[in-house]
């Protein structure tokens, strides 16, 4: 579940802090309950970090996180401390690494994309069959960017008889580069090639899959059909220029009206944007609607923002977005939701002083302050009693709308019949080539040993022997670590292997959410009534407990010798609350009772001495969030 202080970092992002040359550092992330229980790690590079996370059906997947947002969510939100251990490298092996981690995440990256891809076949041809056996079926597929301008169940887009001037302006100018009949012509191609066009399941089982090599694949038939069906929508909404919806733009009245000079970079940025969307409508890519029906609501956003005199953005909340976790007591929500609002605003008026003061600004920047704009208006919006929606942080908005008119023909029953079995037999022969390549194993093929294969496939080559990595390893690192045969698949001492084999030249540690405020609240109060009121789950102001957590009464990470008591005590809690549990069953579907199971058994850890839950964050102050640096 994403949480809300994961969703606040716009300002995190906005100015990653610069890498460090020469040094990289391998990070053990202490243990808590879920995923993570035997511990993390990560290798980071200044200000991106990789690691290796299990996925669904057991297969394990790098990802590169910005190390500020890293650092929250593990250390904040987690409640996890992160002990960085500083290893020396030249820049040659610097960039060697770095290369190495970035091709694997790429590679890999394009391979989840194409399970993605056949999974989609599935989808639509389960929708086909819907079509050939039901009566009426109610059928639609999502376009995104389509609810900026259309609303659900919308079929072709009607002409309209005050539209947009700002699209009306692409549409002229298409007009002028490629001619009066140019958007007709190409709207009446792309129906016609839908109006013949079929799924067809993949047959072809493709080139086989390698860690370092990312093999072309023809396109699917889900990733043809919906950038076809995208590409129609968007030359309709080009071609009648319709207005964007109400609820679709957000106008930033709690921030200070455009200046002059915002203005004319804000205007010279909307007449680039124009003219790379008159060329958009021509592409030859199969997959440049999205873009275009992106492009052509940022330009309306801004036109508005040029007539009103203030910020204007699209809302990149999703229609079906949840609401955010947030504090309960009205007390502690007020106090958050200000906080919030202060760091929020203080980061956009940042990116704006940052990015609107000179020429030209470039469209991820803009990406930026519509982001920021957005999450601001987002809490202000709270702080006036609506509700708050849980951002899914995706890169670009993509709110989608359905399109009923499908326009492709249904199929006979028996060729639907035969081409979902296909596609389905398709999808799982993929997902178990990368199983080969991916699949999880706690002790051989886990967030461990991925980071010292890849640092091995980075230094000596994919397919180096051992011998030869060895020697690579020694001769750039300083050593070797191994992972067959030891015990360093395990977080923790293999973080000690590295300090023992690398050249390292120092270690850091990024203290636990909790362990920052028992620091903070130690000056406030007598020691001894601090340890009291924190020590418990009920009276710790140090805790603001997540709905994943299991059921616990004491924490046990601050203590040793009372350990066991303690953890006596939370598994007889962790038993009664899975009890109670069996009783709200139909209320809560399970919830409580599988928060008391996992309670009894993080606890049994305890009775030998050994802590492993720590409880986690639903919300964190913002105050403790990275501020923006200047560059």
């Amino acid at each position: 579940m994403q949480r809300l202080g994961v969703t606040l970092l716009a300002l995190c992002l906005a100015a990653p802090a610069a890498a460090e040359p020469r040094v990289v550092e391998y990070l053990h992330i202490e243990a808590n309950e879920g995923g993570s229980s035997g511990g993390h790690v990560a290798l980071r590079f200044g200000d991106e970090t990789f690691h290796f996370q299990q996925e669904g059906a057991g297969l394990i997947r790098m990802r590169r996180d910005d190390t500020p947002l890293f650092n929250v969510r593990y250390a904040l939100l987690g409640n996890r401390a992160i002990h960085a251990t500083r290893i020396a490298v030249s820049d040659e092996t610097y960039a060697r690494l770095h290369d190495g981690f970035t091709r694997r995440l790429l590679v890999q990256d394009a391979q989840y994309d194409r399970l993605a891809a056949l999974d989609g076949d599935v989808a639509l041809l389960e929708l086909w069959r819907r079509r050939s056996t039901e009566p009426s079926p109610s059928v639609s597929v999502p376009i995104r960017a389509a609810a900026y301008f259309l609303a659900d169940g919308f079929a072709a887009v009607p002409p309209q008889p005050d539209g947009s001037p700002a699209i009306e302006d692409v549409r002229a100018g298409v007009a002028a580069a490629h001619g009066s009949d140019f958007l007709t012509g190409r709207i009446a191609a792309l129906r016609a090639s839908l109006a013949g066009w079929q799924p067809r399941a993949v047959r072809d089982p493709g080139p086989a899959l390698r860690r370092d090599a990312s093999p072309a694949f023809a396109a699917t038939a889900s990733v043809d059909y919906t950038a076809r069906l995208e590409a129609l929508t968007a030359l309709e909404v080009l071609a009648s220029a319709p207005n964007v919806r109400p609820d679709a733009l957000r106008v930033a009245t709690d921030l200070a009206p455009l200046d002059a000079h915002e203005r004319a970079v804000l205007s010279a940025f909307a007449a680039e944007l124009r003219q790379r969307l008159v060329a958009l409508a021509a592409s030859s890519r199969p997959d440049f609607g999205y873009p275009l029906l992106l492009g052509l609501g940022r330009l309306a956003a801004v036109d508005a923002a040029l007539a009103c005199g203030r910020l204007v953005v699209l809302d990149r909340f999703p229609v079906d977005a949840p609401d955010a976790l947030l504090p309960s007591g009205a007390a502690d929500r007020a106090e958050y939701l200000a906080a919030a609002g202060g760091e929020l605003r203080s980061a956009a008026a940042h990116l704006r002083a940052q990015l609107l003061a000179v020429e030209p600004l470039r469209e991820a920047d803009y990406t930026l302050i519509e982001t920021t704009t957005n999450r601001l208006l987002e809490i202000e919006g709270g702080r006036r009693g609506r509700r708050i929606r849980q951002d899914n942080a995706a890169p670009l908005p993509a709110r989608a709308a359905r399109r009923a008119e499908l326009v492709a023909p249904p199929l006979a029953a028996d060729d639907v019949e035969r081409e979902l079995t296909l596609a389905r037999r398709a999808a799982a022969a993929y997902r178990a080539a990368l199983g080969e390549l991916y699949g999880y194993d706690l002790f051989a093929r886990n967030c461990v040993s991925e980071i010292f294969a890849t640092i091995d496939a980075a230094l000596a080559g994919a397919d180096a022997p051992r011998e030869a990595s060895a020697a690579a390893s020694r001769r750039q690192l300083g050593g070797v670590v191994e992972t067959d045969g030891t015990l360093n698949f395990i977080p923790v001492v293999s973080a000690a292997a590295v300090a023992r084999n690398y050249a390292v030249v120092g270690h850091d540690t990024e203290p636990s959410y909790r362990e920052r405020r028992l620091r903070a609240l130690a000056d406030t109060a007598a020691p001894w009534h601090v340890a009291l009121r924190e020590a418990t789950t009920l009276t710790a102001t140090s805790y603001h407990p997540s709905p994943m957590d299991s059921a616990f009464l004491l924490f046990t990470d601050q203590t040793v010798a009372l350990r066991p008591l303690a953890g006596a005590v939370n598994l007889m809690v962790g038993i009664a609350d899975g009890a109670a549990g069996l009783m709200t069953w139909p209320i809560d579907h399970g919830r409580r009772l599988s928060a008391g199971f996992r309670g009894a058994f993080f606890s049994l850890p305890e009775l030998a001495f050994v802590n492993i839950r720590k409880g986690s964050m639903a919300w964190i102050e913002p105050e403790l969030l990275p501020a923006p640096a200047d560059e």
